[in-house]
């Protein structure tokens, strides 16, 4: 088992794993693990914050837009009273001739073919730019917890970044030395305004804090479940602590007694059926058994009660099999008899000739078979006997349609009782009464039995 620590943002908090697997956040000021989901999760947020730098860049962007506008400034004021839009509005070609007369050397370069259209772009990219700063500064600091805003506040930035680099690259500031601008040149550089700084940099390391505090959002919002995994990971392994011993034992005496009783039914399956297969699964078996109690006798509980369910999966397919092989020659020993038995009761329907084929083709099977039975040769004696049954079945059934089956016995008849003579009617005043009519009864039965005849036969 191998253990990590490591410590997190907060002094003296550690998270430990086991094997891979967070298992503990230890606080070594009071020397026990956090037991709260609440706090777990506070001290794990915690770290993903300062280790994430989420201050730090949820500061520059808070700065940003002033950074961005103190670069600007002064060169971009210069241009701005160069134009003469100091001193009047410019939004379109005609309103922008106004300021640039007011300035002399304006009025000079204003005949120059596209100037005016230049200045007209460029005064009104400066304004928009000014705008998007504006608006990305504002609630900024809400946005470290606002993910909603923050894409918000990356389109602003995506916006400036494309604009500034227009800005950057407009022929009012583009000079001899710039590509394209010399004697041959291809575009039009006017070299009249210094170059403003519009934070190109700036604009991408903005864009770059932006998605480390998405990160950092998307971090927190996994914690809790995160806390919970961790909360439950301690409480199973302080049962496991509490109970390492106890599941040790009772795991080593499920092994002896699995071990007796496979034992057992090995020895009567080899004494009929000797398996090369049984006998590997219980190699396996016994492998992993000796591995857990080599482990526990030496005090690694946990390495051993991890092997729990490979043994218990080795066990079942040992187990299996041994049944497996066993009832298969049961069951090959039980249609044996099972056919003799139907053919001695079905031998009035099929006739003597048809039942002597029938036990000989099962006697012949039996005799097939080798000495010492394999699992293949159990198969095939099972399939001859099911043939034979099913022999059996036709012919069986055959006689009863075609009505060839010997008919049963007549029932022998029972013997006749003699004969009671009827009752003359006679006046009750003639009849005697029951005591005097005894005797006369009792000769007159005795007449009829010394009658040649009628005696019972």
């Amino acid at each position: 088992m191998q253990v990590q620590y490591r410590e997190l943002s907060t002094s003296g908090i550690y998270i430990v794993s086991s094997d891979g697997k967070e298992t503990y956040v230890f606080n070594t000021q009071t020397a026990k693990p956090l037991t709260s989901e609440n706090e777990i999760e506070q001290a794990l947020v915690n770290d993903i914050y300062s280790s994430g730098g989420f201050d730090a860049h949820l500061l520059s962007l808070s700065q940003f837009s002033s950074n961005a506008t103190s670069a600007k400034d002064t060169n971009e004021r210069k241009c701005i009273q160069y134009i003469g839009v100091n001193m009047h509005p410019c939004d379109s070609i005609e309103t922008c001739k106004i300021p640039c007369f007011a300035v002399p050397q304006c009025e000079i370069i204003i005949h120059s073919d596209g100037f005016l259209e230049v200045m007209v772009e460029w005064n009104a990219g400066r304004q928009r730019f000014d705008s998007l700063l504006s608006d990305f500064n504002s609630n900024i600091e809400e946005a470290g917890n606002n993910s909603a805003l923050l894409s918000e506040k990356e389109a602003t930035l995506l916006s400036l970044s494309s604009l500034a680099t227009n800005l950057t690259h407009s022929p009012i500031f583009l000079n001899r030395t710039d590509p394209g601008c010399s004697a041959n040149g291809t575009i039009r550089c006017y070299e009249y305004c210094p170059k403003v700084d519009y934070s190109i940099p700036r604009i991408q390391s903005a864009l770059q804090s932006i998605s480390a505090i998405r990160s950092i959002q998307q971090s927190v919002q996994a914690q809790p479940a995160r806390a919970a995994a961790i909360a439950n990971a301690s409480s199973q392994n302080e049962i496991y602590l509490s109970t390492r011993v106890k599941d040790f034992e009772a795991l080593r005496v499920r092994i002896s007694l699995d071990n007796s009783t496979l034992a057992k039914k090995k020895a009567t399956l080899d004494a009929i059926l000797p398996d090369q297969q049984s006998d590997s699964l219980l190699a396996a078996m016994n492998g992993i058994s000796a591995q857990i109690l080599s482990s526990g006798q030496s005090g690694q509980y946990k390495l051993a009660l991890s092997k729990k369910a490979a043994y218990e999966q080795a066990y079942s397919d040992a187990n299996s099999r041994i049944d497996f092989v066993t009832a298969l020659h049961s069951s090959s020993l039980s249609e044996e008899k099972g056919i003799g038995e139907k053919i001695t009761k079905s031998e009035r329907i099929i006739g003597n000739a048809s039942a002597a084929n029938f036990r000989a083709q099962l006697l012949a099977a039996k005799e097939s078979q080798p000495e010492n039975p394999t699992i293949e040769s159990l198969s095939n004696y099972s399939a001859i006997l099911a043939g034979i049954n099913s022999s059996l079945d036709k012919e069986i059934s055959a006689k009863v349609m075609s009505g060839a089956a010997n008919p049963a016995p007549a029932l022998p008849e029972l013997p006749q009782l003699p004969s009671v003579p009827s009752i003359p009617n006679v006046p009750k005043s003639q009849i005697p009464c029951l005591p005097a009519l005894i005797p006369l009864l009792i000769a007159g039965f005795a007449f009829s039995l010394r009658r040649p005849g009628a005696e019972f036969k």
